[in-house]
């Protein structure tokens, strides 16, 4: 998707995130009190999100490697209801559903014969 097609409009785009300094700084802090430490990743995490927007049709052209390869008819055109990578509002729509769907995730494991339970907790 080629973002610099969008029509401009006055929606926020901005999602939040936390930034390198941040990181740094927590990862020293649980260094000085011998804490745990771990990290996760979304893959293709714009593509989970719906669009905010979805009152707006948006379609956009087939890339051009589908219609080489014959995988789909020259004329069609596809719509898009989930967030993709090169929009403008995509980061914003990842960043509320993100925002919205991460802390409801919980998970058990056992280890060493003691079922331990985690989540994810928002801070303010």
């Amino acid at each position: 998707m080629c973002g610099n097609f969008e029509a401009p409009d006055d929606a926020d785009h901005y999602a939040g995130g936390s930034d390198a300094n941040q990181v740094r700084a927590m990862l020293r802090l649980g260094a000085l009190n011998k804490w745990s430490c771990g990290c996760t990743d979304i893959h293709t995490a714009f593509l989970n999100a719906p669009r905010r927007e979805n009152n707006k049709l948006l379609a956009m052209e087939i890339p051009v490697v589908f219609r080489k390869l014959r995988l789909v008819e020259t004329h069609h055109i596809w719509l898009i209801d989930k967030a993709l990578y090169g929009l403008t509002s995509s980061p914003r729509d990842w960043g509320l559903y993100r925002d919205g769907t991460v802390p409801t995730i919980t998970w058990k494991r056992d280890r060493l014969g003691r079922e331990v339970k985690g989540a994810f907790k928002r801070t303010p």
